[in-house]
């Protein structure tokens, strides 16, 4: 679908708004690309602030000031409970543009544009995830390096990073670390200037600290650090809803989830059943994790083709993201171009979306 800018004037000015680190990490690439051609860049925590262009990944509904809007995805499991329409819950229509990482996100906007919340005034458009850029840099490569020298080389890493750290989840990994000889990288996102997450972040203290004491081959590692780095020194991802099994994709990383854990986001709410997501590689009860997790160290290798195939459906322009985002950028201020949508002329049925979920 063709749809044509009205001439705004646009400035080479961009202001990227987050509400948190993990949002802010998602812009850090594409913020150095547009700042190297020449545009003026900054960050902002005031979502409500006037900008001339402005990028936003939070899942708030609220009005933005920019004079051209651009909103993208929170994380990758956004509105899960939702889906395939997340945007009951997360308004797009409040923006001129969105931005969907890869053919999933698609389809699943497909099934949902006929609600007129699932859509920007401007368009949706297929842009990759930015956080993917650099994942094959050198610079990166070299702080994964440093990472894995701290290991105990002789064995294999699982990956700890749950969505909420509750119920002493952590000590559950921590003993089949020790009893299985791997190492255990621990990383959790609540920090302390987090006052909602308040009990979070104690958790993470005490299970950190007890970590720290009981086992020499754990690694911890700070809230606001580059989980990226971590997961591509790793070989599982045990996590249990949190969307960063997706972009354990990104490295081929299967993701493993004990599915009899409980959720809660905090110390006084009641614990809910855990519910995996079906794009994880494995789901299993905690007591047949060990077991699991063996099997799929002794077939690594088999594993991780799998995921890589997997990857494709949830990212498009894997390491050329921004490139992509610029390139569209430049088109809207030059204004003197029409750009091409996400055909919408057949939104495709529900029945796909399942046949998708069945098949991973």
């Amino acid at each position: 679908m063709k749809k044509k800018l009205k001439n705004k004037k646009l400035k080479k000015d961009v202001t990227f708004f987050y509400s948190d680190h993990i949002e802010k990490n998602t812009w850090v690439n594409l913020k150095k690309r547009l700042k190297n051609k020449g545009y003026k860049t900054r960050f902002s925590k005031k979502l409500r602030r006037k900008a001339e262009i402005g990028f936003y990944n939070h899942d708030l509904n609220i009005n933005n000031n920019s004079k051209f809007s651009i909103i993208s995805l929170h994380g990758m499991d956004q509105g899960r409970s939702s889906w395939p329409n997340a945007w009951k819950k997360t308004r797009w229509d409040l923006y001129d543009i969105g931005l969907l990482p890869g053919k999933k996100w698609v389809n699943l906007w497909k099934i949902s544009c006929n609600d007129p919340k699932a859509n920007p005034r401007k368009g949706v458009y297929e842009m990759g995830w930015p956080k993917s850029d650099d994942i094959n840099s050198t610079s990166f490569k070299q702080k994964v390096k440093k990472i894995k020298k701290k290991l105990n080389p002789n064995k294999k890493t699982i990956l700890y990073a749950p969505s909420f750290e509750t119920d002493n989840k952590q000590l559950d990994i921590l003993n089949l670390a020790k009893k299985m000889e791997l190492n255990l990288i621990v990383k959790h996102w609540a920090s302390k200037d987090y006052k909602k997450y308040s009990d979070i972040y104690k958790n993470t203290l005490k299970m950190n600290n007890i970590s720290k004491k009981n086992y020499k081959d754990v690694y911890i590692y700070p809230p606001k650090t580059n989980i990226f780095l971590y997961l591509a020194a790793a070989d599982i991802l045990i996590t249990d809803e949190s969307s960063v099994m997706y972009e354990a994709m990104l490295f081929n990383i299967p993701t493993i989830i004990p599915n009899d854990w409980s959720m809660r986001i905090n110390n006084s709410n009641k614990p809910r059943k855990i519910m995996p997501s079906s794009d994880a590689y494995l789901n299993c009860q905690l007591n047949d994790l060990s077991k699991n997790i063996s099997l799929t160290l002794n077939n690594l290798s088999k594993v991780k083709k799998k995921i890589k195939k997997q990857k494709k459906l949830h990212f498009s322009y894997i390491e050329n993201s921004s490139e992509k985002i610029f390139n569209l950028i430049e088109k809207i201020i030059s204004n003197d171009l029409s750009y091409k949508s996400i055909n919408i002329k057949k939104p495709i049925k529900r029945s796909i979306f399942d046949k998708i979920k069945k098949y991973f």
